[in-house]
């Protein structure tokens, strides 16, 4: 599988990365190895998230982190599409 970054996704990436440089610089570069991890393990492994809220979606969680990846696996094309990634304190799906 390869994967494909959304432009939501990478925007949720910068605002995250943005807020841990401003408010808690030392947790920035652990949480940008989890997330590559998990996306390294959704290139080996697609399932491994849970049924996602929004049709067609999956949703992989983090052990240590407060954050969730929504994501499709497009089996046609082979990939896995990367959609957003949020934090637990925000209503998903956006209303």
């Amino acid at each position: 599988m390869k994967i494909f970054y959304t432009t939501d996704f990478n925007n949720a990436i910068l605002e995250i990365e943005s807020y841990l440089r401003n408010h808690y610089p030392t947790y920035l570069k652990p949480t940008r190895l989890q997330i590559k991890q998990k996306i390294n393990a959704l290139i080996k492994n697609p399932y491994i998230g849970r049924i996602g809220r929004e049709a067609g979606t999956r949703e992989a969680v983090f052990a240590k982190l407060p954050y969730f990846i929504v994501y499709e696996v497009n089996e046609d094309m082979q990939e896995v599409v990367l959609h957003d990634i949020f934090h637990t304190s925000r209503n998903y799906p956006l209303q």
